[in-house]
């Protein structure tokens, strides 16, 4: 007697732990669905778990008051909440699920994450158990879903999700453990250590735990002491090449050379001419882009800069005869920007009087000052008279003036 009862025993055992039962539950609403009592450690039956779970809250979901039970067998953790079910072992694909009242915001090999649906706890379940979920209410479009679990229950759940956020166009990059959802024991305050890895023409910018900056070190180290959103940030990189032409004529702060800047930064770079030069305008990407020095570059894509240099136009001032006056400017040579317009003024020594403008070897006009346009190089002269006193045999000197 005592070996039939170990038999029948052995029988039992085996099929709870591998049997697929199919059993009917009638909801709140009247209606009637199929919920599955599945074997432990399989792949299919973690599969039909989570898809017996999905169809009682779709039976629920935004009918308040509505109620569906749901038995599952399993050693692995079956985890509901917040907004999310989660197998603690992930299946070899994304399961395909049923979403009439479109509710499911995402589903990966760990389960799913609804839009629209929230749950009241976050729990973890395992071996044999009973699930009765209820809608509560619907609140601001979500359907709010609490639930009463009968039989063996885990500990409270805390959950780690990892993310990735991109700044700028593609992806930047993943992490180790793979972006997701993951469950500790809650009280048990373990570290998790996560690392981030930058995709080709990205970096690693920062890591944001509950939405702040917690370090910009690749690795970080997550003490689950609670729920956790770990958001892995990378930014696109773009490259700077800055050039002068002619070469030798000027330069650029920062140097001419090619840089690396995140997207969306913005960059100023000023053009330095050299002596006798001038900067004429900046070329972005192979079209004129204007004059205005510094020039700032919104770094969202991939450019190159030239500042392009031009020669100064030179005027040379002189008077003649030598010592005979000033000017102002003072005679020398000087360089304008082509159309400029410099004024120069003649000032005579004592006993000299201005006489007349020569330029480029032309008379330029007998005024004092002059205004000359800097079109072209050119040569300036001031030309002064001697003043001297004549005698008068009958009466006192004349004044007189001879040329020089």
């Amino acid at each position: 007697m005592f070996k039939g009862r170990r038999a029948v025993g052995s029988v039992l055992a085996a099929l709870l732990i591998t049997a697929v039962v199919i059993a009917c539950v009638v909801v709140a609403s009247g209606a009637a669905f199929k919920v599955l009592t599945l074997g432990t450690r399989q792949p299919a039956a973690s599969l039909e778990a989570l898809k017996a779970v999905h169809a009682a809250v779709e039976e629920v979901a935004f009918k308040p008051g509505a109620t569906a039970t749901v038995r599952i067998v399993t050693d692995e953790p079956i985890t509901i909440g917040p907004d999310m079910i989660r197998l603690n072992t992930p299946l070899t694909e994304p399961p395909s699920l049923p979403d009439p009242k479109g509710i499911v915001k995402s589903v990966d090999r760990y389960g799913l994450t609804y839009e629209n649906v929230r749950f009241t706890e976050n729990r973890g379940f395992y071996g044999l158990a009973t699930l009765t979920l209820i809608c509560l209410k619907v609140e601001q479009g979500t359907a709010v879903i609490g639930y009463e679990p009968t039989g063996t229950v885990t500990a409270q759940l805390n959950a780690l999700r990892i993310t990735v956020t991109t700044i700028g166009p593609g992806e930047g990059g993943t992490t180790s453990p793979q972006p997701g959802t993951y469950f500790y024991t809650a009280g048990s305050n373990v570290g998790v250590n996560v690392e981030a890895y930058a995709n080709q023409g990205y970096r690693f910018k920062h890591w944001l735990l509950d939405g702040s900056v917690a370090g910009t070190a690749s690795s970080i180290t997550v003490t689950v002491n609670g729920d956790h959103v770990l958001e892995a940030v990378f930014v696109k990189l773009w490259t700077l090449s800055i050039s002068v032409q002619p070469e030798g004529w000027g330069t650029t702060n920062p140097a001419p050379s090619t840089y690396t800047y995140e997207h969306g930064s913005q960059v100023a770079v000023t053009a330095i001419p050299y002596a006798t030069y001038y900067f004429k305008e900046w070329i972005l990407d192979g079209a004129s882009s204007g004059s205005q020095n510094p020039i700032t570059v919104t770094m969202d894509r991939d450019h190159s800069l030239t500042a392009v240099f031009d020669k100064q136009k030179a005027l040379t001032i002189s008077v003649t005869p030598s010592g005979a006056g000033s000017t102002n400017p003072a005679p020398g040579t000087y360089y304008y920007v082509p159309g400029s317009r410099v004024t120069v003024t003649a000032t005579p020594s004592q006993g000299y009087r201005f006489d007349r403008w020569t330029l480029d070897g032309s008379n330029a006009g007998t005024q004092p000052s002059i205004t000359i346009l800097m079109d072209s190089d050119h040569a300036l002269t001031a030309v002064f008279v001697k003043q001297y006193a004549a005698c008068n045999a009958h009466g006192p000197p004349r004044s007189g003036v001879q040329a020089a």
